[in-house]
Formats: structure tokens, C-alpha cells, sequence
């Protein structure tokens, strides 16, 4: 099946676990969004901040990122980066941080959404990638 649309997707998560779940759980998730949408989606995972910025390209949609990449990186690095190199990414944080002051100082910075680790946190996941597909400038 060929889609009107590839969309490329880009998980980093020092944590190899948590990394790994949330790969696992988007990538069974846009499953249903191809056909719903008619998207194909691209998804790369990335367990270290320099990793991501070696393999980032310029037509990259969308960054699922923790708040802290180890190495003295935080996703106020990875939102600057992607801002400089890649024209329309939304970048969301996933982080177990609960001070709002950060979370706001990420949003402020550029990202879409500030989602705190917790049990619902995949849900929120998807749920933000269909509500991102369903804004009227994609249908």
C-alpha cells in the first residue's frame, strides 16, 4: 500500500527499557493510523542524544524525547537542534520531572506538549499523535 504521506518519527530515551516500550507501543499504534489516514510512518529510536543528532535529517516530523539524554543533554538541546535543522518537527518531552516550572520552560522553548511519565503516559502518546493528524491543515 503506498501512502499520500511518510512520516518520520524519532523516539530518544536514555533508557533502553523505557525507550524500547515506547518504540514498541507507537509503532503497533500507527498500525491502525496508515489506514485510518492513509500515513506511513517511519519510527527510529535513539538512546543517546549525539546518536539522534548524527542521524537527524531535515524532514523529520516529529522527536518523543525525555527531559534528561545523559551526557549533560536535556530535550532543551534536542528542541534547539531540531529547530535549527528541521523546518516543521514537533517535538514533545516525556518526563517523569513533575516541576512545572521546567515545563513550561520546555514549552516555551518550542515543544508541543509536556507529557509527565506516568501510567497513562503511552495513551497520551498516541493520543496526541491522532489529535496531531487530525487537525484540519493534514485532512
Amino acid at each position: 500500500m503506498k501512502f499520500s504521506n511518510q512520516l518520520k518519527i524519532a523516539i530518544i530515551d536514555d533508557s533502553v527499557f523505557y525507550n524500547r516500550l515506547v518504540t514498541h507501543q507507537l509503532k503497533n499504534y500507527v498500525k491502525a493510523l496508515e489506514i485510518d489516514y492513509g500515513f506511513g510512518f517511519e519510527i527510529q529510536s535513539y538512546t543517546d542524544a549525539k546518536e539522534f543528532e548524527n542521524n537527524l535529517t531535515s524532514n523529520l516530523d516529529f522527536v518523543f524525547t525525555d527531559y534528561f539524554l545523559g551526557d549533560h543533554k536535556t530535550a532543551k538541546d534536542i528542541i534547539a537542534l531540531t529547530q535549527s535543522n528541521c523546518n516543521a518537527c514537533t517535538v514533545v518531552v516525556i518526563s517523569q520531572i513533575r516541576n512545572t516550572e521546567t515545563s513550561i520552560d520546555t514549552l516555551e522553548q518550542g515543544a508541543a506538549k509536556f507529557i509527565l511519565k506516568d501510567k497513562k503516559t503511552l495513551e497520551k502518546t498516541c493520543f496526541f499523535l491522532t489529535d496531531f493528524l487530525t487537525k484540519p491543515s493534514l485532512a
